[in-house]
């Protein structure tokens, strides 16, 4: 899948990805943050966009009804791979897929909830572009979707004070609506601190 972003595999893939990623704070707490107090009931289905490893996706199965249902999507099959191993069975389903978010492989309005953390700032702009058209066709008619970044190291003032900062915002799709705000799919980085709810 050249083009469509960074796929972390090889040194930087699997179980080093989680390694590497503590090291900047990414570890539990930084996705408790992220969903904050968001959960799955019955029937509902989600989607982790970029999902990596799927620490993401496997929290909100934690936390999920039995009857609902997960998926992750990223370039890295390594990544799949190793989210695989972490998935409780107890939990709802969850399934993993190798794939670009900007080319999903569902019908329109199939999920109650988008989500993706750490992930579009590694894809080029028509990919981000691609993305949040996808995101407004395959989530239903009120659905929510939400990205959670960090924030930057406070240089001077400790080893990386105050990061990460993971910042979800929950919105609603309007019906219809595939319209790309320049505030995320047209720049050419996707901005710290910055949480966007895609229409």
């Amino acid at each position: 899948m050249s083009g469509k972003g960074r796929a972390f595999t090889g040194f930087f893939g699997g179980a080093r990805y989680d390694r590497f990623a503590a090291l900047f704070g990414m570890k539990a707490p930084f996705y408790r943050k992220a969903l904050g107090p968001l959960a799955l009931g019955a029937g509902e289905r989600a989607l982790d966009l970029g999902c990596g490893p799927g620490p993401m996706t496997v929290l909100l199965a934690s936390r999920a009804h039995g009857e609902a249902r997960i998926w992750g999507i990223d370039l890295s099959e390594e990544q799949l791979a190793h989210g695989r191993t972490k998935v409780d069975p107890s939990t709802c389903p969850v399934t993993f897929l190798q794939g670009s978010m900007d080319e999903l492989p569902f019908p329109d309005g199939h999920f109650d909830l988008v989500m993706t953390s750490m992930a579009l700032h590694e894809t080029p702009p028509p990919v981000r572009r691609g993305t949040v058209a996808e995101v407004a066709r395959v989530l239903k008619e009120g659905g929510s979707s939400f990205s959670s970044t960090g924030a930057g190291p406070a240089w001077g003032s400790g080893a990386s004070s105050g990061f990460p900062s993971a910042a979800g915002v929950r919105g609603t799709k309007t019906t219809g609506t595939t319209s790309t705000p320049d505030s995320v799919a047209n720049r050419d980085f996707f901005p710290r601190r910055t949480a966007t709810s895609i229409p």
